[in-house]
């Protein structure tokens, strides 16, 4: 085992530094443990650490990353590799002009995310993590205030064997074309993820997950995501469960859909809760769009329509409500004729 402690008067030399001792020699296997101090640091581009058949371990509990520049073309903040790949307690902020990746990730055992946050990323196409190895875990970590002119992916994980990401945080992301979480793996679980503040003038997707053997989802919540076409979830899985599910303003101009199963997917599902709140405009075309929705829900569904303040004449009457789904109709009280 290895154990340095970075100096904080020259960070980026400082890193220069042990990357070489780990880079000239060694006993395969050692565990390098680099511990950054606290403070704000501004480093370049193009960094990249680790070396094949060692685990590289960064804590800095207290330390802030920033990565900015106005040069044009594709830009990689941070690359790491390694037998097992471990990230504690940092934060990373990164802009660019045109294409961003904060962080790319590359184990051969293992990864580990906790206590990591992202903030402040910026271009006109953006990547925040992409992490790839047999076993991938995400804990603790946020990303927030992610700004895109054209695409943006939040995290993007491929596991080998198993994901399993748990309060994980994301909020503030906005893009033409949108996705939060992008994560497949043969075994895979999410627990107690927050997804709000999404907004798109495309499409806004929250959580895209493919198992390839069986997934596990439970504690979700998704609100405020808003883009032409939206979607929550998107789940593709032989096997698995879906429980406690919630979404609340979820606003599609065309289309949306809290939660989207693949043709393959056979999962148990309990405790999925939609709530959608109406507007006054144009609320005739709202219900009729709703109501369509709840033909193509989940059974089991419990779906709450907050309905506005007025008074409204339709020349036409409802049939709202489809099997197996629940519906409950919330409102102050404003009269109305059908």
């Amino acid at each position: 085992m290895s154990e340095r402690y970075l100096d904080a008067a020259d960070l980026l030399s400082a890193l220069h530094q042990a990357q070489s001792e780990l880079a000239g020699g060694g006993i395969e296997g050692t565990r390098h443990t680099w511990h950054f101090p606290a403070g704000e640091f501004q480093l370049p581009f193009g960094l990249v650490f680790g070396r094949a058949g060692h685990a590289l371990v960064w804590s800095g509990p207290e330390t802030r990353l920033v990565f900015r520049t106005e040069e044009r073309g594709r830009k990689l903040a941070l690359s790491l590799t390694g037998h097992q790949v471990v990230l504690e307690g940092l934060s990373l902020e990164a802009a660019c002009v045109e294409e961003l990746q904060v962080l790319r990730i590359e184990a051969v055992e293992r990864i580990l995310l906790q206590d990591v946050e992202l903030a402040g990323l910026e271009a006109d196409r953006v990547v925040g993590v992409s992490a790839r190895a047999p076993h991938i875990e995400v804990l603790d970590c946020g990303l927030e205030r992610l700004l895109a002119g054209a695409s943006a992916t939040g995290l993007e994980l491929r596991a080998g064997e198993s994901l399993r990401f748990e309060r994980v945080h994301v909020r503030e992301l906005r893009a033409s074309e949108l996705l939060a979480f992008d994560a497949g793996a043969p075994e895979l679980t999410a627990r107690d993820i927050r997804i709000k503040g999404l907004s798109a003038s495309e499409s806004s997707l929250g959580l895209r997950a493919q198992a390839g053997r069986r997934a596990q989802l439970s504690d979700i919540a998704l609100g405020e995501l808003r883009a032409r076409r939206v979607r929550g979830i998107l789940l593709d899985a032989p096997d698995g469960e879906v429980q406690g599910v919630s979404s609340e303003g979820l606003d599609g101009d065309e289309e949306t859909e809290p939660l989207v199963l693949g043709p393959d997917t056979h999962v148990s599902l309990g405790g999925l809760a939609v709530v959608r709140h109406f507007k006054a405009d144009a609320l005739e075309e709202q219900l009729s769009a709703a109501a369509g929705e709840l033909n193509e829900a989940v059974s089991g569904s419990e779906y709450t329509w907050v309905l506005p303040a007025g008074d409204y004449d339709f020349d036409h009457g409802w049939a709202l409500g489809a099997d197996g789904v629940s519906l409950r109709l919330l409102g102050p009280r404003g009269g109305g004729s059908a």
